[in-house]
């Protein structure tokens, strides 16, 4: 039963209002099934080709390294191209983890950014990141450090300006008074990182960036493990809107993820609502990151929701956002769609454990297209083993020609 307390119902005024329209959900399709675990899939969508590339790392305890840094290539109906090939080179014995990835569609490749252990015992976090080209990696483009300052830095994230031709990568930077604060490095392909700072004057965490493609701009999210902030830089690593506090309320807030619709940005976060209980909120802003009306909930039932993700439909003026809910110790990916108008769906449900299944589907993330998003989660394989699995679907808003890439018997077909 969901519930609405008077906090809520006093924001029911500002909040989204209903969006009519239905979803239609693609196959479910298995991007990795390799015997290890996987975790942390990030999605970017490919304009030029009309597909997506999905990365994520994996946990094989008994390897040396423990955790490599993957990616598959899925098309434009979700349905995977090619194999499962490594994103950066293991040969070292390094752990490389918590991978992100953006296209350049100027240059036709991808930049996929992690995190690197750069003395093999996690003694010096590094980023790492390497170029892929648009169908995989060319064994000409070799991986180069990001941000090697000596300290810890871990937890990029990644957007690009294809204006200006700049990538912008994000990441927490260890402090010997703070802890934490959150710094960048931007670079043109093949150029040298410029390092910078975003928010070095406090305790921040969690990083997450989206470029504005109305004022050639990055929105960058983060918190203070308590509250969420957005602070806007150009592409020359210059804040541009000072840091601004998104939610100021009296219970702990954290893990924020941002998206761009043209010049509007929205802000989705985790809500600590009570101790073992956590919602999902969000907030619209608007391109200088000052609130476009009150915070409002995304997601919040006596069920845990958590880690949202958020994409806009390429070109489009939509956003979807995702995230885990557990309910009696099973995963869910659900999802949620906020037009720029604040027009919401209610939430519904990517994938839920069908009868007879456990755990399922948790850290979604999610790209979007011209016609939908692709929605990529952390599957539980329910063949008696520990493993966990990527697997991915496609979501559209109307009935798209060619969706169905296999007849209905196919669609809980699993494609190696």
């Amino acid at each position: 039963m969901r519930r609405f307390p008077l906090l809520v119902l006093a924001l029911l005024a500002s909040a989204p209002a209903p969006l009519g329209a239905q979803l239609t959900m693609g196959p479910e399709a298995a991007v990795s099934e390799q015997d290890c675990s996987k975790f942390a899939p990030q999605v970017a969508y490919n304009s030029l080709h009309e597909e997506y590339l999905v990365v994520w790392h994996d946990l094989c305890a008994s390897g040396t390294p423990a955790n490599h840094v993957y990616g598959r290539r899925l098309d434009r109906w979700g349905k995977p191209v090619g194999g499962v090939f490594e994103v950066g080179a293991s040969t070292d014995g390094r752990n490389r983890w918590d991978a992100a990835v953006v296209y350049d569609s100027v240059d036709d490749h991808y930049l996929v950014t992690y995190t690197y252990d750069y003395n093999g015992d996690a003694s010096d976090l590094d980023i790492r990141g390497r170029y892929l080209a648009w169908n995989g990696p060319d064994p000409a483009s070799l991986e180069f450090p990001i941000a090697l300052t000596g300290l810890d830095e871990q937890g990029s994230r990644v957007a690009y300006s294809p204006l200006s031709g700049i990538f912008v990568v994000v990441h927490e930077r260890e402090h010997e008074d703070l802890g934490s604060v959150v710094a960048g490095a931007l670079f043109a392909y093949g150029s040298s990182p410029f390092w910078f700072n975003v928010a070095a004057s406090a305790l921040r965490v969690n990083p997450d960036i989206v470029y504005d493609s109305f004022y050639n701009l990055f929105a960058v999210a983060y918190d203070d493990q308590s509250e969420v902030y957005v602070t806007v830089v150009d592409d020359a690593g210059d804040v541009f809107f000072p840091e601004v506090t998104v939610s100021n309320s009296n219970r702990p807030e954290a893990y924020p993820a941002v998206a761009a619709c043209l010049a509007q940005y929205l802000v989705a976060w985790d809500y600590q609502w009570e101790v073992d209980d956590f919602d999902i909120w969000a907030r619209y802003l608007y391109s200088n990151a000052q609130p476009d009306g009150d915070t409002f909930p995304v997601a919040q039932t006596y069920a845990g929701e958590r880690t949202p993700r958020i994409a806009c439909l390429f070109g489009g003026l939509e956003y979807l956002v995702v995230y885990s809910e557990e309910v009696a110790g099973d995963d869910v990916a659900c999802g949620n769609r906020y037009t720029s108008t604040k027009v919401w769906s209610g939430m519904f449900e990517i994938r839920a454990p069908a009868e007879g299944e456990t755990g399922i589907a948790s850290w979604p993330s999610t790209a979007g297209g011209p016609i939908g998003w692709l929605v990529a989660w952390r599957h539980q394989r329910q063949v008696g083993t520990p493993y966990t699995d990527i697997h991915a679907r496609m979501v559209w808003e109307l009935f798209a020609d060619g969706f169905e890439w296999g007849s209905t018997e196919s669609w809980s077909l699993r494609f190696p």
